[in-house]
Formats: structure tokens, sequence, C-alpha cells
């Protein structure tokens, strides 16, 4: 039961980030602000040291916000083999 109540939370916390999102440059503070509380809701439930999310989000955090030297590698050996400049991105 507690997995279901989980899923179910961090499911109302993505599709309050995607109304968000479609709402774009209309958004309001207030409309920021309650998908700010959905999404701080669903990561208090789903980082829980009792099972060790936190180690996984942790990990999972890592892999996918830091800057990974393998896109480095790509790029420069697209350059390099193609004459292809890097495409801007948030990791260019």
């Amino acid at each position: 039961m507690q997995l279901a109540a989980t899923s179910a939370l961090l499911d109302a916390s993505a599709e309050a980030v995607q109304r968000a999102w479609l709402r774009q440059e209309a958004l309001t503070e207030a409309e920021r602000g309650a998908c700010a509380v959905a999404v701080a809701t669903g990561k208090v439930r789903a980082t829980s040291a009792r099972y060790r999310f936190d180690r996984f989000w942790r990990n999972a955090r890592t892999l996918t916000l830091h800057d990974p030297v393998d896109y480095k590698v790509r790029d420069v050996g697209d350059w390099a083999l193609n004459g292809q400049l890097p495409t801007p991105s948030f990791y260019s």
C-alpha cells in the first residue's frame, strides 16, 4: 500500500510539472508554488532513507545532471571526424 501511495504521489508530481510546463509564460506565481509543493512532497516521500531510496536518487541525479565526460568525447570526436561543431545544449 505504501508503494502504491508513493507511486500515486509521484505521478501527481509529474502531472503538476507537466501542467506548469505547458503554461509556459502564462504560469502564475500561485501555480508555480503549487507545482513546487507537489514536487517537494513527492521528493520527501520518494527519498526516504528507510529503504535507501535517497542513495538511488542521489546516483540518478549524478548520472543525469552532471556534465558527463562521454558527451565531451562525443563532441570532440564528431568535430575531429566530421568537422561538426557541438550543438548547444545544457552540457555544452
